[in-house]
């Protein structure tokens, strides 16, 4: 129109409804408007869909940067087609209004495998303003194509009236989709659904804390299932990308799930089992998870069940002391395999790493803390258990290091809080900043766990002090 509108009067074909989710049939969408121009455009207008918006961006130098407004009707939705390397860009302009009566409509996505959406930097995908004005978008639905997002503000997620966040980054209909985090560490509290097999590509750090939630509105009240969950059976993620991906939130997964993970790590901050799947469904889940190339896979929760585990080549596998990973299956071994401590050195005693069914081959490396005696593993490929105990401090010398700047005429005091044992700490050098020994003092314990070194001021260290 003359005033700067692109209306798009047309509905996209027929779509089959199950379990709350639409499905439409198409693998690509044929109609609507679209870019084949490989070149670069700026585009300001307004997108009206009446019901549906239907957009093509199709050539390996067709990059579509949208900055204007976008509205679709109650009953319609925006629909992408992203083929031959074309790209579509939400910029930090576009504002998109996609709910009604507080549900979203939902952004789709369909293409061959070398199409992007990317959502830019500096982009909100909620407007709402705490669930006060209905401005917001929430759901990106990727099917074959690749999904950026830079950027927090970015997230499929927007404030649901006043009863919470909701929120879908969902993976469906044709395999080879991938997520890509970018531009800037994210967190993600709503809910990732997985349908097919696809990769998540962690430039920056992506955390999900996602969890089932009711949410509330004038009359009605939507079960949000917000876990990370693999939906359909039999499925593989690849994790790629040097950074990291936290699950905290819920996880759920199919039989047959697999992890592939080949480069970051994948931090288990909550258990692999027990979230709630779409339908407020518990069902059978299981995970088997694979470590290759630079993957690691970093337990940090106290029970962490999988069905299967292998580690090969340059794999890791790291586990605090206190936290078991236990696995149904018989585990193949190799890589290396990282203790931690948080930090306090490990007195006498076993810790239970994992609780498994029996292993093939073992780690090619084993990395363990310092402890206040000798490490034992001879029980590591039968029960899983390490200990320590007996004898004195192993690598104590560089244990711990303490910068203090302090006058050389007064006394250093240093507060060593859970660090070690006071008893165990016998003596201390003083040295400057370019690692030589300073001068002579007297080192002393007194209460409260403070350690008083004391210089001698009047003693000047020769070259060979």
């Amino acid at each position: 129109t003359n005033e700067g509108k692109v209306v798009f009067l047309g509905k996209a074909k027929p779509y089959t409804h199950s379990d709350g989710i639409l499905t439409y049939k198409d693998t690509i969408f044929k109609k609507g408007l679209r870019f084949t121009n490989n070149q670069e455009s700026m585009v300001t207008d307004s997108f009206l869909g009446k019901p549906d918006i239907v957009l093509g961006v199709d050539g390996a130098e067709t990059i579509v940067r949208f900055g204007g407004y976008m509205n679709v009707h109650t009953s319609g939705f925006a629909l992408f087609s992203l083929t031959n390397g074309g790209k579509f860009v939400l910029t930090k302009d576009a504002r998109l209004d996609f709910l009604s009566a507080w549900y979203t409509r939902q952004i789709w996505v369909r293409g061959d495998g070398t199409g992007t959406l990317e959502i830019g930097e500096g982009f909100t995908a909620d407007r709402t303003k705490d669930g006060t004005i209905k401005l917001a978008v929430g759901a990106y639905r990727i099917s074959n194509a690749r999904l950026i997002i830079k950027s927090q503000s970015g997230q499929p997620q927007y404030w649901f009236e006043t009863s919470g966040l909701n929120g879908h980054l969902v993976f469906e209909d044709q395999p080879g989709g991938v997520l890509i985090i970018d531009g800037e560490d994210q967190i993600y509290d709503a809910a990732v659904w997985i349908d097919v097999d696809m990769a998540v590509d962690t430039r920056k750090n992506f955390t999900h804390r996602g969890e089932y939630a009711v949410l509330t509105g004038a009359g009605y009240e939507y079960g949000l299932a917000s876990a990370f969950q693999f939906r359909k059976p039999n499925i593989t993620v690849t994790k790629q990308g040097a950074a990291d991906l936290i699950l905290a939130g819920e996880q759920a997964y199919r039989v047959g799930s697999r992890l592939l993970i080949i480069e970051g790590a994948v931090r288990f901050k909550t258990d692999a089992v027990g979230g709630v799947f779409t339908g407020n469904d518990y069902g059978t889940q299981e995970l088997g998870v694979r470590i290759m190339d630079s993957g690691a896979l970093i337990c940090e929760t106290t029970h962490l069940h999988l069905k299967k585990l292998n580690i090969s080549g340059s794999g890791r596998v790291c586990v605090r002391l206190g936290d078991t990973i236990h696995i149904d299956t018989n585990t193949v071994l190799d890589g290396t395999l990282t203790v931690s401590a948080d930090g306090v050195l490990p007195q006498e005693g076993e810790w239970k790493l994992f609780d498994w069914s029996g292993v093939e081959g073992q780690f090619a490396n084993v990395e363990l803390p310092a402890a206040f005696g000798n490490w034992d593993i001879s029980r590591l490929y039968t029960d899983g258990v390490v200990s320590a105990g007996g004898g004195s401090a192993v690598n104590h010398s560089r244990t711990q290091a303490f910068m203090i700047r302090s006058p050389r005429t007064s006394s250093a005091h240093v507060r060593i809080k859970d660090a070690v044992p006071f008893d165990r700490i016998s003596g201390g050098r003083m040295f400057d900043i370019r690692g030589r020994s300073t001068v002579r003092h007297t080192f002393t314990h007194a209460p409260q766990g403070v350690f008083i070194m004391t210089p001698d001021a009047t003693h000047e260290p020769t070259r060979t002090e």
